[in-house]
């Protein structure tokens, strides 16, 4: 449909899905890597033991026709980042999708995974606080807690595809509408809790996940000298909502024999379902 005003452009790229606290933080430790020797902690350096270690594990697998907290093959070779007190540790995922940290002290630690043609993952887990530290599961030294993270596919298997063809009644002296060329369009990931079952912790195990960001969960393209479009965008077995919407745009319309009008078009955005390996057409009427 015609609309005479200009709407604002998305201007954000990234998609970020909020979990909010299932508890309290109680923790009055700041996150720290502990030497078998000492600890510093708000400026004081005490004497721990091997007791107070966490051995943190990730595992991390792909989207493509997952549901969330499904056992999948892991990815190998992904990166995966511990931010802790200031400094960042890296350990790649092995054959079975796994990244193992030792000796990390309670707290909260900002983790960033990435793979190759994969969405980038960023989330902040609480490695226990004071209060439930001693009832973490115990064992060689070390308490335990592990995390699953699932990475969307950015391309070829596992995504899905969003397709259609852009039209607007540019001539209104014949009938029907006709394509529209070089508008671009969007298909950004609708925010709100979609993504809160594709982080989970692994079964009976410590570690309370704060918040998550998933970034790539946008695809973009430009329609052609057809006024067609096509999309791939991160998909998973469960279905996930997508806006889809193309930019407003400007035209000399005809209006009569003889005379041209310029005319703002904009349409509302289209929400969408999408599965892996599934195509979905959207048309964008104008």
């Amino acid at each position: 449909m015609k609309k005479y005003f200009i709407r604002l452009a998305l201007t954000a790229i990234a998609v970020t899905a909020f979990i909010g606290c299932k508890k309290e933080d109680k923790s009055a430790l700041s996150p720290v890597v502990i030497s078998k020797e000492t600890v510093t902690v708000d400026d004081t350096v005490e004497v721990v033991d091997e007791t107070n270690w966490v051995h943190y594990t990730v595992n991390v697998v792909p989207g493509g026709n997952a549901t969330g907290g499904n056992k999948v093959a892991g990815i190998s070779g992904a990166e995966v980042t511990c931010a802790v007190s200031g400094k960042k540790v890296t350990v790649m995922t092995g054959p079975d999708g796994q990244a193992i940290f030792n000796k990390l002290g309670r707290g909260n630690v900002t983790v960033t995974v990435r793979a190759q043609d994969h969405t980038t993952l960023s989330y902040t887990v609480t490695l226990s606080d004071s209060s439930d530290f001693m009832e973490m599961p115990f064992q060689n030294g070390q308490r335990y807690a592990s995390t699953m993270v699932v990475l969307f596919p950015t391309s070829g298997a596992g995504t899905a595809t969003v397709s259609g063809r852009a039209f607007a009644d540019l001539n209104e002296m014949v009938a029907g509408d006709e394509a529209v060329a070089g508008i671009k369009v969007t298909a950004v990931l609708e925010a709100g809790d979609q993504l809160r079952d594709f982080v989970n912790h692994e079964p009976l195990t410590p570690g309370n996940i704060l918040n998550v960001m998933y970034e790539n969960m946008v695809a973009t393209g430009t329609t052609n000298v057809n006024g067609d479009y096509s999309l791939s965008i991160p998909a998973t077995g469960k279905p996930l909502t997508y806006r889809v919407f193309g930019d407003d745009f400007a035209a000399d319309v005809v209006t009569g024999p003889t005379t041209l009008d310029r005319i703002v078009f904009s349409h509302p955005p289209i929400f969408v379902d999408v599965v892996s390996n599934v195509t979905k057409v959207v048309d964008l009427n104008y």
